[in-house]
C-alpha cells in the first residue's frame, strides 16, 4: 500500500504589508545639527512613549530607565540630519509624570520644539554652555556639563517629591520638563528642556528685566548689557532704581513658596542661582489671559491667568540656575573673594546655608513691598514706580535751588538715570510733560 506524504504548509510570512500616506508637509529641521536631531529625537521618543501605559507612582527603576535610539548610515534625510547620529532620553516615565503636574500638553509640547526654530546659542554666561528659546518662547532648552548632569540626578528623586508634595501650592523652582543626550559623530551634549519664566515677547513685552542673587560685589550690569534695548539688570542696579515689588496678600504666599524652594537647593547643596524678575507695564494690548506654566503675579496681587482686575504692572519670577553645587571649585572662589573684599563683604560665592539665607532676606528688605501699597500713577502706560521713584529722588537732590534751573535740573538729572537703565524710551521727555500738564488741569477743574 503507497504511503500518503501529507502536504506540508508553508509557514504564513509575519511581515505585515502597510499602505503609507506620503507626507504632505516637509517637517521643520534646525540647520544647526545638534538642535536637528534633538526635534527628530522628542518626537521620536514622544511617540513611542505614547504606547507605555501611565502608572500612579514612581518606582526606583524608573529613575534610572531610559530610551534610546541610534541612527547609522541614513541617507533619507542626510539634507536635514547627520548621517549618523544617537539620541538617548532618560527617566521618561518620570519626566511624563512631571509635566502632567506642570500642566503641559503633550501635543502643545511637542509643537513647541518641534515645529518652527531655536533661538539663541552660546550664552554669555561663565558656565559657558548654550541657551536656546523655542518659536513660541514657552520652551528653555540648556546645554548641560558633565558636573551639571551629576548634580540633577542627584537631587532629581527628592524633586519630583518635592514637586508633589507642593503641588497646589506656589512653585519657583525651575519647571524641568525633558532631559536628553544628543550624540552627533563623536561629540555628545546633554540638553535640559524647561520652562521659560518670561511671557511671549510679541504680546507680554518685558519693560525691566533683573537677575538678583541676594549679592553687592560686582553685581552691576555691564556697558554692554546696557546698551540692550531691555538689558538684564542686577542687584545694584535694583537698589540704585529704588524700587520694590508689591504683590498684595500674593507676597506672603510668594516668600513661603521662595524659602521652601530654597531650603530644598540648601539641602542638596546648590548656590549661585538668581531669582529672575520682568516687569511687564500693562496697556490696552496686554492680553487678558496669561495661559503658561509660569509664576505670574500683578500688582494688586493674585497668580493668573485670567485678568479678571486692572493691574497696573504685571511681575514674571522664578528660580533660575539651580544646579550649581558648592564644589572644591567654589570652595576655592570663595577663599579667592574674601582675600579680595573682606571677610563681611556680600560676595556671590558663599557656602549653600549662608548663599540661600542672605537671598531671603534680600528679597524680603528690598525687593518685595511687604507694609506699603501700590500706587498707581498717571498715564499708565509710560510712568511706573522706576519713573516715579526716579523723579522723587531727582526732585528731592535738587530742592532747595533757587530760580527756575531746579526744574530743569532735575529734567536732566532724570533723563540721565532712566538712559543708563534703559527704563523709558527717549520719548519719554514729552509724554511725561504732556502727562504733568493733564494733572494739573485735571487740579484746576476739581
Amino acid at each position: 500500500m503507497p504511503i500518503l506524504h501529507r502536504r506540508r504548509r508553508l509557514p504564513q510570512s509575519k511581515i505585515k504589508k502597510i499602505h503609507t500616506i506620503k507626507q504632505k508637509n516637509k517637517v521643520f529641521r534646525q540647520e544647526n545639527p545638534v538642535m536637528a536631531v534633538l526635534q527628530w529625537g522628542v518626537n521620536h521618543m514622544m511617540n513611542e512613549l505614547s504606547f507605555v501605559d501611565e502608572q500612579p507612582l514612581m518606582l526606583e527603576r524608573d529613575y534610572k530607565s531610559f530610551s534610546k535610539v541610534q541612527v547609522s548610515n541614513q541617507n533619507y534625510n542626510d539634507q536635514d540630519l547627520p548621517t549618523k547620529f544617537k539620541v538617548k532620553e532618560y527617566c521618561p516615565i518620570v519626566f511624563r509624570s512631571l509635566r502632567e503636574k506642570f500642566g503641559e500638553d503633550s501635543d502643545y509640547f511637542l509643537y513647541s520644539i518641534c515645529d518652527g526654530p531655536f533661538e539663541g546659542g552660546k550664552s554669555a554666561g561663565r558656565s559657558g554652555g548654550s541657551i536656546y528659546i523655542s518659536h513660541d518662547e514657552r520652551i528653555v532648552v540648556k546645554s548641560l556639563t558633565k558636573l551639571d548632569l551629576i548634580a540633577f540626578f542627584n537631587m532629581f528623586e527628592e524633586y519630583y517629591e518635592h514637586i508633589v508634595d507642593t503641588e497646589d501650592q506656589w512653585l519657583l523652582l525651575p519647571r524641568y520638563y525633558a532631559m536628553y543626550r544628543v550624540t552627533v559623530g563623536e561629540k555628545e551634549t546633554y540638553m535640559l528642556l524647561m520652562n521659560n519664566v518670561m511671557p511671549p515677547s510679541t504680546d507680554t513685552p518685558i519693560h525691566l528685566l533683573f537677575d538678583l542673587k541676594g549679592s553687592t560685589v560686582a553685581r552691576n550690569a555691564s556697558d554692554k548689557e546696557k546698551a540692550k534695548e531691555v538689558p538684564c539688570l542686577k542687584d545694584n542696579d535694583f537698589l540704585a532704581m529704588d524700587l520694590s515689588v508689591f504683590l498684595s496678600y500674593d507676597t506672603d504666599a510668594v516668600l513661603a513658596a521662595l524659602e521652601r524652594d530654597v531650603d530644598f537647593l540648601i539641602k542638596h547643596r546648590i548656590m549661585d542661582y538668581s531669582l529672575i524678575l520682568g516687569i511687564h507695564n500693562v496697556s490696552d494690548e496686554t492680553p487678558e489671559r496669561i495661559d503658561r506654566a509660569i509664576s505670574v503675579c500683578h500688582a494688586g496681587g493674585h497668580k493668573c491667568e485670567l485678568l479678571d482686575s486692572q493691574p497696573q504692572q504685571l511681575y514674571f519670577l522664578g528660580i533660575i540656575d539651580a544646579l550649581q553645587v558648592y564644589n572644591t571649585k567654589k570652595k576655592a572662589a570663595h577663599a579667592a573673594k574674601t582675600a579680595k573684599h573682606g571677610q563681611n563683604a556680600a560676595i556671590s560665592t558663599v557656602k549653600p546655608e549662608q548663599y540661600g539665607r542672605r537671598f531671603i532676606e534680600f528679597l524680603r528688605s528690598s525687593v518685595f513691598n511687604l507694609d506699603g501699597s501700590f500706587i498707581p500713577t498717571q498715564p499708565r502706560k509710560i510712568m511706573s514706580p522706576v519713573h516715579s521713584s526716579l523723579r522723587e529722588g531727582a526732585d528731592e537732590s535738587f530742592a532747595g535751588r533757587d530760580g527756575d534751573d531746579t526744574e530743569s535740573d532735575s529734567e536732566q538729572y532724570y533723563k540721565r538715570v532712566l538712559i543708563v537703565n534703559h527704563a523709558v524710551t527717549m520719548e519719554y521727555e514729552e509724554d511725561a510733560e504732556d502727562a504733568e500738564a493733564e494733572a494739573e488741569e485735571e487740579e484746576e477743574e476739581e
